[in-house]
Formats: C-alpha cells, structure tokens, sequence
C-alpha cells in the first residue's frame, strides 16, 4: 500500500464557487521522491498545501481523499491531525527567512519540537544541524535567522522537519531562493537523506532540470489539472501530452521565443470544464472539442496521461 495516495481532489474557492483543482490523483511510495512539476500556478503548492489542510481561508477541499497510511486526512479532525502535521508529515517553503521566527535563536526553534530534558534537546538539535552540513552547530544555535545565509537557513528549515523522523516530507519550491551552487547542495542533502532514511519526498518545483535529477517519478500539472505522469527517463524521452512535449522542447530550446506563447495567462482561476490545454494544442481532433475533462489514462505500468487521443473505444 502507498504511503500517501489522493483521489480525485478537488479544491474550490469558497466565494466564488469554481474549481482551483480538479480530479489530482498520485500516490507516494515508501521511500520515494515524487515530483510535482508545474509552471507557477498551476496548482502545485494547493495540491501540496491540502495534504496537511493547511489551505488559505478562502479554498477549501470540495471533493476527493488524501490517504496518509491508511487514515483519511480530508475528515480527520483538527486534534488529530496535528499530531500528524509536522510529526509524521513535514513541510519545507521556499522561503525560509519567513518561515523561522526572526526573534527565536536557531538553537531555541529547533528545541521547540524535541522532546527530552534541556540537555538533551540540545545534543539532539546539534545532531540534527550536523545530518544536514551545517558546520560548527554549537555556535549556530546561538545565531538567529537572519545572521545566516539563504542556503543555512534552509538547512535548518530541513533540520527541523527531518527531526521528529517524519514518514514524508513536503518540499515546496525548497531552491527557488538560491543560486545554482547551493540549489545543488539542497538537492544533493534531500537525495541522501531520502536513501539514508528511507524518507519519502513530494518535491514541488517549475525547474525541469532539478526535477529529471531528483525525482523518482514526476506528475505533470497545468492550470490545477493533474495531466500526466511517468517516470524522468520515460517522461523527458516521450513526453505524451502535447503540453509535456511543448514544455520539454522549451526546457531544451530555452531561447525559442515561439514556444513562450504556449506558457501565457496561466490561470487557474478561469474556469474550464474541457481540456485545459485545448486554445494552445496543435494536434486537436474533434474529440478534443468536447466540454468535458478528459480522462486520466493508463497507457503503460509507469505511464499515465489525461489526453482524449489516448482514450479506446467508444467514448460517451
């Protein structure tokens, strides 16, 4: 049984009633690292956010199931889900200057979520800064966010989630921040914690280099829609969605202004009840026209994609 599989989700905006993400499923294995790949907007981080309902006011979960093994969390009251946000599931943010407390020493944050005596919260936190490269731990305890660089920060960000060994670990956008040397370093940390501990990881990111290095198996999203799946080799040699092919040929051919147009007004808030890729596709059929969401599809064990020219047999 997977650790975490979602079915059919589905998230609304309250107010306005229309759908922000619509029928996402996938499933993470134990010791897996799934990778959530989207341009901004695309849904990635609500997706992501709703694991551990920890959703904006205004969007709530409208239909579907999120299955942490094998308790429904999209029910589970607020109690008892807080003792699995945080200890069972952790979440890193992209920023991590504003996610510390900018008044609470680096030693005094990592404290808060150990249990033991004081001396014994205190090996633990210099442990921790240790599993993740962070040189001289007993004086960065002293530190407070801000005396540390972007790279030092978001170690200590994973510090803190890796600390109560949680099952699966959410990391959103965790590189954006940093330039390409320390993006590699991160990566590099998360990959040997993943191995180490046989930690599972849902790694969101818009940056298709670090994802076909990182991931396992890679889900693909555009405009709140789950549109295919497979793993990096398969996904980046045979991309089946006209969408996944466009957005490779454009990770491959950065400087082809004419590939850019396939990437304008993103935005999930425009309600679309058919293909959400239909006004940019160039292979269309008179299938395509229909005003229905068209099917996620099985084509191979590895492989899915939610395309109607994949679609067999009649179709109602």
């Amino acid at each position: 049984m997977p650790l975490l599989k979602i079915n059919n989700l589905a998230l609304e905006e309250k107010n306005k009633h229309y759908l922000l993400v619509k029928d996402v499923s996938f499933s993470i294995e134990k010791g897996q690292i799934y990778g959530l790949l989207g341009e901004s907007g695309s849904g990635k981080t609500l997706t992501a956010l709703s694991i551990i309902r920890l959703l904006p006011p205004n969007i709530k979960i409208s239909s579907g199931q999120i299955i942490f093994k094998n308790i429904e969390l999209t029910k589970l009251e607020e109690k008892k889900l807080t003792k699995i946000r945080g200890r069972e599931i952790g979440l890193i943010l992209q920023d991590p200057l504003s996610a510390l407390n900018p008044v609470l020493t680096i030693g005094e944050q990592l404290e808060e979520v150990i249990e033991g005596n004081k001396q014994e919260k205190k090996q633990k936190a210099i442990q921790a800064l240790k599993e993740v490269g962070i040189p001289e731990p007993e004086l960065r305890l002293k530190n407070y966010p801000h005396e540390l660089s972007g790279g030092m920060r978001q170690r200590v960000m994973i510090a803190i989630c890796i600390i109560r060994e949680p099952s699966l670990l959410i990391a959103d956008e965790p590189t954006t921040a940093l330039d390409s040397t320390l993006q590699l370093q991160i990566i590099s940390l998360l990959k040997n914690l993943n191995k180490q501990r046989k930690l599972s990881i849902l790694f969101i990111t818009h940056d298709l280099g670090i994802m076909r290095w990182i991931a396992d198996k890679i889900g693909v999203m555009y405009k709140g829609v789950f549109i295919e799946e497979g793993i990096p080799e398969e996904l980046f040699k045979n991309p089946l969605h006209p969408y996944t092919q466009t957005l490779i040929t454009a990770y491959k051919n950065p400087h082809n202004s004419y590939l850019k147009s396939s990437f304008l007004n993103i935005d999930i808030s425009q309600e679309n009840y058919g293909c959400p890729y239909l006004p940019f596709c160039k292979t269309v059929k008179t299938i395509c026209e229909k005003n229905t969401l068209p099917p996620l599809i099985q084509v191979s064990p590895q492989r899915k994609v939610r395309c109607w020219q994949y679609a067999k047999g009649p179709i109602s």
